[in-house]
């Protein structure tokens, strides 16, 4: 006998005034702070320069695999040794000290080798650049890649994706930049072994690059949850940080038909979003995951029997 889900598709019963609506009553009662807990941009926010965020974000986003409790957990572990001063000391310690710091040997699929790497490797390009943000930015600049090697920015590969087509180039770039400054991190540390395939994702492969896109949430928007460290980055240029939570959702709301939670789903849930909010599409993001994460809180609730 088929198992019947435990979520009711609402698609065929909503107008797109109806969605709006629902949208916005979700947003009211979810994307809140206290409600943070155990979303693990609670470990980002204990830091308060743009440096440290930038570093702990990057950080956290790409360990964000898995159940929202443990990778809070495993960021806070691994990062806590550190103190309150994130960035000046990674790159006072170099790679060798970084790892010898790190307080975590393994999470999932990234050895303590890989974390190491990736922090030593942001700690690099915000010496170099002054800042990721200006990594960033810098990808598509006159001199692209002026502050870092390799940062050339992919030109029209993204045309199709309307307002974030910019923010992908730059991500795909950057990306590279970020994979550089890791590799030469991890043969620092006299690593033979190659750092972690999924350590971080470009949109050049297809990916939704959903750890990525949470970064620049996190980065670009401003608000009680989002840090807005980033003002050179347009919130309506975000892709939604599409994970298995909010595919479910997207799919139960239309908002996209696409059964793989890939860069084309993402860009198709970001366009409908973008509907409700043209200057910043992404913030239903956070309240929506809202309704996968936690316990007491459930679509069901919003849709009319």
């Amino acid at each position: 006998m088929r198992r019947r889900s435990r979520h009711r598709s609402v698609r065929p019963t909503l107008s797109r005034d109806e969605l709006g609506v629902l949208l916005e009553r979700v947003y009211v009662d979810c994307h809140r702070r206290e409600l943070i807990d155990p979303d693990p941009v609670l470990v980002v926010l204990r830091y308060g320069s743009v440096a440290d965020r930038e570093m702990a974000g990057l950080f956290c986003a790409s360990l964000a695999l898995g159940r929202a409790r443990s990778i809070a957990d495993a960021c806070t572990r691994a990062l806590l040794p550190f103190g309150e001063n994130l960035s000046a000391a990674v790159r006072a310690l170099g790679s060798t000290g970084t790892r010898g710091t790190l307080g975590l040997d393994r999470y999932r699929f990234f050895s303590g080798t890989d974390m190491a790497s990736l922090l030593s490797g942001i700690g690099m390009i915000q010496e170099r650049c002054g800042s990721l943000e200006a990594a960033f930015l810098a990808t598509g600049g006159s001199h692209p890649g002026d502050c870092y090697p390799g940062g050339s920015h992919p030109g029209g590969t993204y045309s199709g994706a309307g307002p974030s087509a910019s923010l992908l180039g730059h991500a795909e770039a950057f990306v590279r930049v970020l994979l550089a400054a890791c590799r030469e991190a991890a043969a620092a540390l006299g690593s033979k072994v190659p750092l972690a395939a999924n350590l971080i994702s470009s949109p050049r492969d297809g990916s939704a690059c959903k750890r990525l896109m949470l970064f620049f949430r996190w980065m670009v928007r401003c608000d009680e949850i989002d840090m807005g460290c980033w003002p050179g980055v347009y919130p309506s240029e975000l892709v939604m940080p599409l994970d298995t939570h909010v595919h479910r959702i997207a799919l139960e709301l239309g908002l996209t038909r696409r059964p793989v939670a890939d860069l084309q789903a993402a860009l198709e849930v970001t366009e409908a979003l973008r509907y409700f909010d043209p200057a910043d599409p992404v913030r239903f993001d956070f309240s929506l995951a809202r309704l996968g994460i936690r316990s007491d809180y459930s679509l069901n609730t919003y849709i009319a029997p």
